[in-house]
């Protein structure tokens, strides 16, 4: 009987974690569908509009050919992503540079808060991605591997913004014009192996109770 119980145990937490590893942080019109519903666009002589799709009917336009100077960015504040309690996860977005000719770079901004959309406390500062996206007017996909910095934080500003570099070690805020798409969060290889491995477990368990 004993061992029935314990199996039974066993079972139940094996299907509590792997429930727990496929939360995946939801961002909220990723994919720009009409509209930039849930965005925020900031800074002077930025210009924001729609344009042809990497993925759906449409991107944004995200324009600073004439930035004004001072800090920008296009972002999710008031609106930041939802953990859900996940450490790890992976950030993935799709970028087209419509004016290669002012040499910049692309990045993507990630900043950590706990406690209210209205009322947020900084738990960990940028981390910051730059990303080169090869042909001009070409789409490229990026993925970024990302792990929670501070255990107290519960929430993420998601934050794009232009850069150049002279030596790919030092980076100036700076002008530029791409187009973005398909901004979502996708579950790591190594958490999908995990909820596998479980699911196998689990399997093993129900037969072995018949």
């Amino acid at each position: 009987m004993r061992k029935y119980v314990g199996m039974l145990i066993i079972a139940g937490l094996i299907s509590n974690i792997a429930s727990a590893s496929l939360v995946t942080p939801v961002i909220s019109n990723g994919e720009f569908e009409g509209t930039g519903d849930d965005w925020r666009l900031y800074g002077g002589g930025m210009g924001l509009g729609l344009g042809d799709p990497f993925n759906g009917s449409s991107s944004i336009n995200f324009d600073a050919t004439n930035w004004t100077g001072g800090d920008y960015g296009f972002d999710r504040w008031g609106t930041m992503i939802d953990l859900g309690g996940t450490d790890n996860t992976i950030f993935s977005f799709a970028a087209k540079n419509n004016n290669p000719a002012l040499g910049n770079r692309i990045a993507l901004q990630l900043v950590e808060f706990n406690g209210t959309q209205a009322a947020p406390n900084l738990t960990a500062a940028d981390e910051v991605h730059y990303f080169d996206t090869g042909a001009p007017g070409s789409w490229t996909e990026f993925q970024v591997p990302y792990a929670v910095r501070n255990p107290a934080t519960t929430m993420v500003n998601v934050m794009f913004k232009y850069y150049s570099t002279s030596d790919n070690v030092s980076y100036t805020l700076s002008a530029g014009n791409y187009n973005i798409d398909s901004v979502q969060t996708i579950p790591e290889p190594a958490t999908m192996g995990l909820v596998a491995v479980f699911g196998i477990a689990l399997f093993g368990v129900r037969r072995i109770l018949g």
